[in-house]
């Protein structure tokens, strides 16, 4: 994760709570809760305020153009490179950046976005924001990341397992409509956008994207969480990520796992391997030699007991904080 990011990850949790949500749980908080108070808001929504200034400073520097490098002496002329070399130069000064850090759209794109002055499907303006992904290099953005960011602001809230539009989706435009089947009959409803609220999407797409790109689980989905007899940190990592789809997140890589076990002093690391200490030994941790089926050669594994693994889901706020 990119210093920018971090500090995007981080406005998203003050901004949550500042709206009265829970940043982890993506519930609303009791009308009691210190987060409600008047003046932690005004706090809340102050530090975030200085984060966006932060961020866009960073990102202003980072697309600023690099100073030209000096041309080498003529006393020691350069030979021109061959022909597969200077192709292969081109290519890698024309490599883009990562997608996390380029904008879904344009200014010139959002300024020329096809709104449609009927209600339409959320799908159909996804339709419309995504057709540019390919000409900027972007990830997919997902109707499901959407909708829970949509949740998260308090636009739509669940209910009976449906999306439903809250008083302040209406305001700013959504509006429930019948759905009818072929033969025209009416069996079930859809939320529909009208023209300013597809304008509410299209300039909120910079939060919509760093929302996409936080894992998370529920309660349920936490309880719902398997424990075997030993797994690999693979593996844990996988238990973990079969719920991202259904959550419209990307994945937890095991990087983030090993990281903050080494930072509890539960693993080291010890040339390229992250190895149990004595602490994570008496965890559950441990590392047996295995043998590639591909090549043939030997390794270190490091495999989890079930007490470990329960310690790492106990501890899944720490490792995604």
């Amino acid at each position: 994760m990119t210093e920018i990011e971090r500090m995007q990850y981080a406005r998203q949790y003050l901004r949550a709570m500042a709206k009265g949500i829970h940043p982890i749980r993506k519930t609303p908080v009791s009308e009691t809760d210190l987060v409600r108070d008047p003046h932690i808001v005004n706090c809340l929504n102050y530090v975030s305020d200085i984060l966006l200034a932060c961020i866009q400073e960073r990102q202003a520097v980072q697309q600023s153009p690099q100073p030209a490098k000096p041309e080498p002496p003529a006393a020691q002329p350069v030979p021109s490179p061959a022909p597969a070399a200077e192709e292969h130069r081109s290519q890698e000064q024309a490599a883009p950046r990562s997608a996390k850090s380029l904008a879904l759209l344009t200014d010139e794109q959002k300024a020329a976005f096809l709104y449609s002055d009927e209600p339409i499907a959320l799908r159909a303006v996804m339709q419309e924001i995504n057709r540019y992904h390919h000409v900027n290099q972007t990830a997919r953005l997902s109707e499901k990341s959407v909708r829970r960011w949509l949740r998260s602001v308090g636009i739509l809230e669940q209910a009976d397992g449906r999306d439903t539009v809250t008083d302040a989706g209406r305001e700013i435009g959504l509006i429930t409509a019948p759905h009818r089947t072929p033969n025209g009959t009416a069996d079930s409803h859809v939320i529909k956008y009208d023209r300013n609220a597809q304008q509410f999407l299209v300039d909120n797409l910079d939060a919509i994207l760093a929302y996409q790109d936080s894992f998370f689980l529920t309660d349920e989905q936490l309880a719902q969480l398997t424990i075997a007899p030993e797994r690999s940190v693979s593996e844990i990592a996988g238990e973990l990520n079969r719920f991202c789809d259904e959550n419209g997140t990307s994945k937890l890589k095991t990087t983030r796992i090993t990281e903050w076990l080494c930072a509890q002093g539960i693993l080291e690391q010890i040339g390229t391997n992250k190895r149990p200490t004595e602490q994570g030994a008496a965890l559950g941790i441990t590392e047996r030699e295995r043998t590639s089926e591909r090549d043939g050669r030997t390794f270190m594994q490091t495999f989890y007991n079930e007490e470990a693994q329960k310690y790492i889901f106990a501890h899944l706020d720490d490792i995604l904080g």
